[in-house]
């Protein structure tokens, strides 16, 4: 197809060199819808209102995922133009780089307001204003005070001065009368009053100021403890607030590291899906010179023809670029890497005999690209799946025959072979499991690889997304399908206060495909992890459950529970975790069930249902009178214990299956002695007989009822009914005989 079509698109272009080329980007582009198969996916991209000119143009997609089915690729379109051909290029050098697409650039964590590394100082502190004034008050006295000591150390020298002087003058000759006398006199008492008095003055003034000084000391003792306390307060705080800023930078950072870390994994997943080589399709698009202008074309790859028309036909000339023209174009392709499965989870009660099944389903995207704001739709065409498991054992039928004497087995024919072979290998596995380490042992052991794991039950071997594709409001309702088609809208149940409600989906069944609409338009970008999808949930009712013994091979309750699906949309095999009676038992597989249908549940065994199935007790003899032959009698006594004794329990119902040997020999006959009525099948023709079981006492009756039926292959079927807390006793006996001679053995 690519090189047919890039041959004519060579001789096209050649004849043209005026080619009007536009470039589209898949990685650009949005996505109309994505169907999910089990095997990969459909992809449809619209492009609308590319601009045209009147000749030749051509549109080009690259980046197209190297996963794509090359022959699925299908382009349509819409418009005032025609598609002359599609050209794909295969798969060739992507002509992006990594680097340019997702650059490895962090933000400038320097470029951060300096304003948040500042500190805030201590703005005021009460008290610090009167401090500063008392303390300035106090400077001032101090000046006074140096002022009131000069007057007075002044007065002392003035008077120390007047001595010397006096006793100068009374040592000269000139006072010499009285009256010279009485002047010194009275001049030396005039002078040191004078003193006297400013020495007075200046002490005065010196003690007003040191009473004024100590009541400023005082009052600096109290402001400064207040101002003291204040700033221990605001010091505290602002250790408090620098500490939280700093605990903010720190989250900040961690933050930062944090989204550093997520982008590193984005662009490691990213680069997972790089595509090294890819594919471009190119789209040559003719439009003429006359072009219709009342509605717009349909075109589809290149097979439809547009016929030359004119102005009078209801066409516009167009000419140049006067008139700019516009199409639609749709392209579609499959690609590989891309599918989904369904997955559930089953809810149980015993109690209501009720059941909640929740269907999702696990979209995978391992291709190139992401699409964006699609509506995804899922379909089980092509599905695959494996076989299920099998938890029950079966009984084979139990064949014997005569043999000499001589070499006959030791046994005889007490275990069949198929029992033999299941009691030697429960044995080889108890020796195993006991020959382990004790359990307190089996913690804190550097190798640990043969230790069981039980993470491996909760598992179910796939990762999910915790970022799961966005919701848009307002899904797509479901328009009409034709008449052939089923199609039904899943809702969720009436939500409580306390239940969180899920979007509805739809559904459509037609033939062996059915498809599911999920609601409004999500992303799936390519990634390693799955993303879980609600898909609708089912309610069961008057579920069955029930018990299944094959004591023989294992003596353990299998419990089975039997469901139908009730309602109108199918169920796909698929992984199911189990959940009974709120706790989670494990994972299984579900298989599939049409509406109408049912289907078994295996939930492994019940430690509540004790069973115990002891060696046989055998008693030889012989019989007639004439011609005597061997006698061999088998007793085999089945016990079941319903261990259940709570409020709320109930009855359990359950199936035994135990054998009696098959004949292969005339002269070898088997006789059911008990449950009496009973008879060996010697054809499959025969039809099978039913007894029901003895009791020893009439007061033996109120544990419960066992009825015994015969199937083929001398496979017994006891269908019992055990009340809470009671036993079931069950006796098969059986009768071999055979001539005088020879012992049964396993054929």
């Amino acid at each position: 197809m690519a090189s047919v079509g890039a041959a004519a698109g060579e001789k096209m272009i050649s004849s043209d060199a005026k080619i009007s080329k536009k470039t589209y980007n898949i990685r650009q582009l949005d996505t109309r819808s994505v169907t999910l198969f089990p095997t990969g996916a459909q992809v449809v991209r619209e492009i609308k209102d590319i601009p045209l000119k009147v000749g030749i143009n051509q549109i080009i997609f690259v980046g197209l995922t190297p996963a794509l089915v090359e022959s699925s690729i299908k382009i349509e379109g819409t418009g005032a133009a025609t598609i002359s051909d599609t050209i794909i290029e295969s798969l060739h050098a992507n002509g992006e780089t990594f680097q340019d697409v997702y650059p490895d650039t962090d933000p400038d964590s320097s470029n951060e307001s300096s304003d948040d590394e500042k500190e805030e100082g201590i703005k005021s502190v009460s008290g610090t204003e009167e401090l500063r004034a008392v303390r300035e008050e106090m400077d001032k006295l101090r000046i006074d005070q140096e002022y009131g000591e000069e007057l007075t150390a002044s007065a002392d020298s003035r008077l120390t001065l007047l001595n010397s002087y006096t006793n100068l003058r009374a040592d000269t000759s000139d006072i010499t009368t009285d009256n010279h006398i009485e002047t010194a006199i009275a001049l030396y008492k005039a002078e040191r009053a004078k003193v006297y008095k400013d020495n007075r003055a200046a002490k005065n003034y010196i003690r007003q100021l040191q009473d004024k000084m100590a009541k400023l000391a005082k009052e600096e003792v109290r402001l400064s403890a207040l101002v003291q306390k204040e700033t221990d307060k605001a010091n505290k705080a602002k250790m408090k607030a620098s500490k939280a800023k700093r605990k903010e930078k720190e989250d900040q950072q961690r933050k930062k590291q944090e989204q550093a870390r997520e982008k590193a994994r984005i662009r490691k997943e990213a680069e997972m899906f790089w595509a090294n080589k890819i594919y471009t399709v190119r789209v040559n698009l003719e439009v003429r010179g006359s072009t219709p202008m009342s509605s717009r074309r349909s075109s589809v790859s290149g097979h439809v023809d547009v016929a030359e028309t004119s102005p009078e036909d209801g066409f516009e000339a167009v000419s140049g670029d006067s008139h700019m023209l516009t199409c639609d174009l749709t392209l579609s392709y499959v690609t590989v890497q891309a599918c989904w499965s369904p997955s559930y989870d089953l809810a149980l009660s015993t109690t209501a005999n009720t059941g909640s099944l929740c269907f999702d389903a696990l979209l995978m995207n391992k291709t190139s690209e992401t699409w964006n704001n699609c509506k995804i739709t899922l379909s089980t065409s092509q599905t695959k799946f494996t076989s299920l498991d099998e938890a029950i054992p079966t009984l084979a039928p139990w064949r014997v025959g005569l043999a000499s004497g001589d070499s006959a087995d030791h046994g005889g024919i007490v275990y069949s072979r198929e029992e033999q072979d299941h009691r030697d290998k429960l044995s080889s596995q108890n020796a195993a499991r006991f020959s382990q380490r004790r359990s307190d042992e089996l913690f804190g052991r550097q190798d640990r690889s043969w230790q069981f794991v039980p993470e491996a039950l909760y598992s179910s071997g796939v990762q999910f997304r915790s970022n799961a594709p966005t919701f848009r409001e307002g899904a797509n309702k479901y328009k009409a399908k034709p008449s052939e088609t089923r199609s039904r809208a899943v809702a969720s149940p009436h939500p409580q206060p306390s239940q969180m409600a899920f979007q509805e989906s739809s559904f459509e069944e037609s033939g062996l495909t059915v498809t599911y609409d999920l609601p409004g338009l999500k992303c799936l970008p390519p990634s390693t992890t799955l993303s879980k999808q609600r898909v609708a949930r089912v309610s069961f009712t008057e579920v069955d459950f029930s018990y299944t013994v094959v004591a023989k091979l294992v003596p353990a309750a299998y419990l089975q529970a039997k469901l139908r699906n009730k309602g109108e949309l199918t169920l796909l095999k698929g992984p199911v975790g189990y959940t009974l009676d709120g706790g989670f038992l494990g994972r299984s597989t579900l298989p599939r069930c049409a509406p109408g249908n049912s289907f078994k549940l295996s939930l492994g065994v019940d430690p509540a249902i004790q069973v115990v199935y002891p060696r046989p007790k055998i008693h030889y003899g012989q019989l007639g009178v004439f011609s005597r032959d061997n006698s061999t009698v088998y007793t085999r006594t089945l016990t079941i214990h319903n261990d259940r004794t709570g409020p709320k329990s109930k009855v359990v119902r359950l199936t035994a299956l135990d054998q009696v040997p098959v004949s292969g020999n005339d002269r070898l006959h088997v006789v059911i002695l008990q449950p009496k009525g009973l008879a060996v099948d010697k054809s499959t023709t025969d039809s099978p007989s039913t007894g029901e079981i003895e009791v020893a006492s009439a007061e033996d009756v109120t544990w419960g009822k066992a009825v015994a039926k015969m199937k083929d292959g001398g496979q017994i079927a006891w269908d019992v009914t055990i009340n809470a807390g009671c036993t079931a006793e069950l006796i098969l006996q059986y009768q071999c005989v055979y001539p005088t001679g020879e012992n049964t053995v396993n054929v």
